[in-house]
């Protein structure tokens, strides 16, 4: 059946102008009153036309019409996608695909990128597809994508859902010369920004699964990344790298093993011995820090004993945060923190020995001076991290352990219950939203039930519904009273009246408004 014929079967005397808006909208139109098998039939014609459409196809029309001439276009393709098998698509229209993505309006290939990245994430066959040999050439044109700053993060996630689509399917990608030819062409870039829109795909392939980690490794994206490292006078290159590297140890143990097997901490270790001498260290040396800080989350036991000078930077930089402008102050505490956010991490800095027998204690004293000092962020950003320091979720609780969160938290100051429960109350929401959380960790802990019931005016607050009148505060009001009164060691803290409050406030919900509140409010 000749395209004419096809059209003449659906009502219309020839096949449509799709230069044309006016057609265009016609054709959309007759697309979304079709069952689909009709808009098969139809894609056969459409898809491979509006594929070819360029750059130069709605010159003669405004900006304004263009752009509802495109938006037109996507919507007709879109209902022929996904009116087409996957075979078809990838192999039958290849030609056209191929071609869309060499020369047609940067808002079409987003578009297709999306479509096909769509396509993987619903239906693991086209993924199949896409690493055979008929379709590859689909998959090296995606990759090519990766060089266009307009197209790139499309083509990355349609890259990432393609080696998440099956378990092997990193390795059939990352082994096909072709396409590892091409990435490592776009690797050869002067261009840093290019090289590292690779580097963001493969950052982001490691955390698929170890078949993916191994696929990089073997492919030398991760080598190439890890080089970045080693460009004389790119600073700017070193610290992209570094956050990179540090991200993908945070998310994965397995790649941080892999790292430490590669040489490259150990080099850094020795790198961050050497920064205070260099006249760079202002921009390496923070960066260096927060990736040994991500590093010691997911390896705590390794990190804090095999690389001392790490430990020695961060209770420097804690110790001594009075004499620090911002940014190395929020850099000592926030790395503190990320290595005590886990039962290791804290288990780690409890059992620090040696130079470090009281650096703890001497750490938990300065951020008791320093949630007191300095702008309301910056308060708050250390009330956040000193959260962080003293949470320790039911399921993780043991006699040892909360010893140890009550240690460190009587360690703050003479009366640490008592300041925290200060901010608590205090105008700034930032702060008191802050200071609700280390309550809500308390809460959480039998000894800090304890204290939280102790501490003078702290429950006559917490349950007097007219101290709080913003949302936020509301909700973190109620999470503590909920935490409270799910605990079974609520008894052996507060009264049984003072129980029996707790749980009416937690039945009446977070946002109940009392009825001499709701008098007053109308007679207003």
């Amino acid at each position: 059946m000749s395209d004419a014929e096809v059209w003449q079967r659906y009502g219309w005397k020839e096949a449509p102008n799709l230069a044309s808006i006016d057609e265009l909208a016609k054709v959309r139109r007759e697309l979304a009153d079709r069952p689909k098998p009709d808009v098969t039939i139809l894609a056969r014609y459409l898809i491979p036309r509006l594929l070819d459409i360029d750059a130069s196809s709605f010159n003669n029309i405004s900006d304004k019409d263009r752009g509802i001439a495109e938006d037109v276009v996507r919507t007709i393709l879109n209902a022929c996608i996904d009116a087409t098998p996957v075979e078809s698509l990838l192999v039958e229209y290849q030609a056209p695909i191929l071609a869309t993505m060499l020369k047609a309006p940067t808002p079409l290939k987003v578009f297709l990128l999306d479509q096909i990245g769509s396509k993987i994430a619903t239906n693991s066959t086209v993924a199949v597809e896409l690493l055979t040999k008929e379709a590859l050439a689909v998959s090296i044109a995606m990759t090519r994508q990766l060089v266009d700053p307009a197209t790139s993060q499309m083509a990355r996630h349609a890259l990432v859902k393609l080696c998440s689509a099956t378990p092997d399917a990193p390795t059939k990608l990352l082994g096909h010369s072709a396409v590892i030819t091409e990435l490592k062409t776009q690797l050869a870039a002067e261009n840093s920004e290019a090289r590292f829109r690779i580097h963001d795909l493969t950052a982001e392939l490691v955390k698929i699964s170890p078949t993916a980690l191994t696929a990089c490794v073997e492919s030398s994206l991760l080598t190439a990344l890890i080089s970045e490292l080693r460009r004389d006078g790119d600073i700017l290159g070193q610290l992209n790298a570094l956050e990179l590297l540090a991200q993908m140890s945070a998310d994965s143990s397995a790649t941080a093993i892999r790292l430490h097997e590669m040489g490259i901490i150990p080099e850094l270790h020795d790198l961050l011995a050497t920064l205070t001498d260099r006249p760079d260290s202002g921009f390496l040396f923070p960066a260096v820090i927060r990736f040994f800080g991500y590093l010691a989350r997911s390896r705590p036991v390794e990190s804090l004993s095999a690389y001392p000078k790490f430990m020695q930077s961060v209770f420097d930089l804690v110790i001594n945060f009075d004499r620090l402008d911002v940014a190395q102050r929020l850099l000592g505490f926030d790395t503190l923190a990320i290595i005590a956010t886990t039962v290791d991490g804290k288990k780690q800095l409890s059992n620090l020995t040696g130079d470090y027998t009281n650096a703890m204690e001497l750490s938990m004293k300065a951020f008791g001076k320093a949630i007191c000092s300095g702008p309301i962020e910056l308060r708050s950003r250390h009330l956040d991290a000193l959260s962080s320091m003293v949470t320790l979720p039911l399921a993780q609780q043991t006699p040892e352990l909360l010893e140890l969160t009550k240690k460190w938290f009587q360690w703050l100051s003479d009366s640490p219950m008592e300041q925290i429960a200060t901010y608590f109350k205090q105008p700034m929401l930032e702060l008191r939203l802050a200071a609700g959380e280390i309550i809500k960790a308390l809460a959480e802990q039998a000894w800090g039930q304890k204290m939280l019931a102790q501490c003078p005016g702290f429950l006559e607050h917490l349950l007097n519904r007219g101290t709080e009148s913003e949302v936020n505060g509301r909700r973190t009001k109620y999470e503590i009273v909920k935490t409270l009164v799910d605990s079974t060691t609520i008894g052996d803290a507060f009264e049984a009246a003072d129980v029996m409050k707790l749980r009416a406030y937690e039945k009446q919900g977070a946002f109940f408004v009392p009825i001499e509140t709701q008098v007053a409010m109308e007679n207003d």
